[in-house]
């Protein structure tokens, strides 16, 4: 019996995405692009949090998550971020724990689905993490890691056809040099799934 082991096929793929700022509308012209950034207001609690969490300043960073999501301030986000932090602790029943605070914030938080996918992916609980990849695929289609780790999951529970499919589909929505792995996965799974023997 041939089994895929998730840890050791792309492992910069799986792994926390950390809810950051939020990025700027690139068809928006930036009519201040040369000039000076004054700061008119202090930071919120988040973006202090957010701060500090980048800088590795983490003890601090999850005093003031948990201060964001108690005052209803981006509250989603801040369990999310907290939920990352608690799972590279080791933590993982606070991790699950605080991401799906953020889900019960944020029903469609795409964040928390994706770092819940990863968790249960990693730690083998692959029906979850299935169920988790495939609502971050309907909630942001153009979210290509999602399918990746979805293929890899598949893969690891032998499911071969599904995860070539969906590996595909990755393939389709990024540029061949990224597509590479997921190429090089497909033609592995397809030998698998040749040598597998069929019953009846």
């Amino acid at each position: 019996m041939n089994v895929i082991n998730i840890q050791s096929l792309n492992p910069e793929k799986f792994g926390s995405r950390r809810v950051g700022h939020k990025k700027q509308n690139k068809q928006q012209l930036d009519l201040f692009a040369e000039g000076k950034v004054l700061q008119l207001h202090s930071q919120s609690v988040f973006e202090e949090a957010l701060m500090l969490d980048e800088k590795g300043n983490t003890e601090e960073a999850c005093r003031l998550y948990h201060k964001a999501a108690k005052e209803e301030e981006h509250a989603a986000d801040a369990y999310c971020n907290l939920g990352i932090l608690k799972c590279r602790e080791g933590k993982m029943a606070e991790a699950v724990h605080f991401l799906t605070l953020g889900l019960k914030h944020n029903p469609r938080h795409l964040e928390a689905h994706f770092n819940l996918a990863n968790l249960y992916a990693e730690t083998g609980n692959l029906k979850l993490g299935k169920l988790h990849y495939e609502v971050c695929i309907k909630i942001e289609p153009e979210f290509t890691n999602s399918y990746f780790n979805l293929g890899l999951t598949l893969a690891a529970a032998q499911k071969y056809e599904e995860a070539i499919e969906i590996l595909k589909q990755y393939s389709e929505r990024v540029s061949p040099e990224d597509g590479k792995d997921a190429t090089d996965m497909i033609l592995k799974l397809q030998l698998m799934l040749n040598s597998t023997p069929k019953c009846g």
